[in-house]
C-alpha cells in the first residue's frame, strides 16, 4: 500500500489546517471592539455595538493575558481598568463643561460690549427701585473695562 502514507499525510495536514482556522475563528470575538454606556435610565451596559446617539466610550484592555486560575484578580483588575476610564471620562466631560461655560461667560461679555457700544443713552435700574442714566464718561469706563476683561479671559476675541 504504496499510497497510504502520502493520504495519511495530507489528512493530517488538513486537521491541522482545520484546527488553525478553528481557533482562529474562535478568537475573533476576543479581538473585537468593546464599549460601555449608559441608557436613558443610568444604567451601565457593555457590548460590541453600542447604540447611536450614545456616549459610548471603547473600553481597552491592558492586557492581552487573562489570568484564568484567580478569577477574583481578574476581576479586580478589570474594574481597576473601568475605574479609571471612568475617571479619564469625567476629566474630559468636565473639561468641555467648563469650556462650554467659559465660551458663554465669553458670549455675554461680547453682548454687553456691543450693548455699551451701541446704545450712548444706558439706564441702570438701582436696588433701591430708581434708575438712572449713566454719565459718558461712566459708559466708556465700563466699555474700557469690558474689553480688559475680553482680551484676558477670551482668547481669538
Amino acid at each position: 500500500m504504496k499510497g497510504q502514507p502520502e493520504t495519511r499525510a495530507r489528512v493530517v495536514a488538513a486537521l491541522v489546517a482545520a484546527a488553525i482556522v478553528i481557533a482562529a475563528v474562535w478568537t475573533l470575538p476576543a479581538l473585537a471592539d468593546i464599549y460601555r454606556w449608559h441608557d436613558a435610565s443610568g444604567g451601565l451596559h457593555f457590548g460590541d455595538n453600542p447604540p447611536a446617539g450614545v456616549d459610548a466610550t471603547r473600553i481597552t484592555p491592558q492586557s492581552n493575558s487573562i489570568d484564568t486560575g484567580n478569577p477574583q484578580a481578574t476581576e479586580k483588575r478589570l474594574q481597576k481598568q473601568i475605574g479609571q476610564q471612568d475617571r479619564q471620562q469625567q476629566k474630559a466631560h468636565e473639561a468641555a463643561r467648563q469650556q462650554q461655560r467659559k465660551q458663554q461667560q465669553c458670549r455675554q461679555l461680547h453682548q454687553r460690549l456691543t450693548a455699551l457700544e451701541n446704545h450712548p443713552r444706558i439706564l441702570l435700574h438701582e436696588k433701591n427701585g430708581n434708575t438712572r442714566r449713566l454719565t459718558e464718561e461712566q459708559r466708556q469706563a465700563r466699555i474700557k473695562r469690558l474689553r480688559k476683561e475680553i482680551s484676558a479671559n477670551c482668547p481669538g476675541s
